[in-house]
């Protein structure tokens, strides 16, 4: 049952509601493709992934704790161009931290220590991107 429920709030812990503290772990997919699996905390908290980043600077918050903001995870036109083709990385295109590495896509891969506590992202850059993001600047969209 608990797992049944855990699958049925997936969308809904993605929003950062109440109800994902029901599940212990979150599966993020992004057009069909599983980009990143893992603990619910921990990928809520530090995502390893630079769409994950990106649905959790977007979710509403009152607190504004966002370590990140949506302008610091978005492609601007000063970004290089992304690498394309039919094998690339499915975030590629709109991913600021894409490299030549993403032309191919990336397995879901393993990012935290095994057993439990698995955590698993399909990122090539997971290691690098959240400091790179973090030099990015955190301007507030024109209103």
């Amino acid at each position: 049952m608990r797992r049944l429920v855990t699958t049925a709030l997936v969308g809904v812990a993605l929003l950062g509601s109440r109800e994902a503290l029901a599940a212990d772990r979150v599966v993020v997919l992004y057009r069909g493709r599983i980009v990143e699996d893992g603990p619910v905390a921990r990928v809520f908290t530090a995502p390893r992934h630079p769409y994950t980043a990106l649905l959790m600077a977007s979710a509403p918050s009152v607190q504004h704790d966002r370590p990140l903001s949506v302008h610091q995870l978005r492609r601007t036109a000063a970004d290089p161009a992304p690498p394309s083709g039919a094998g690339a990385c499915v975030f590629a295109a709109r991913c600021p931290f894409a490299v030549d590495a993403c032309a191919v896509q990336p397995p879901l891969a393993p990012v935290a220590a095994a057993g439990a506590d698995r955590w698993s992202a399909a990122c090539h850059r997971h290691d690098a991107w959240p400091a790179l993001a973090r030099e990015r600047a955190a301007v507030a969209a024109p209103r």
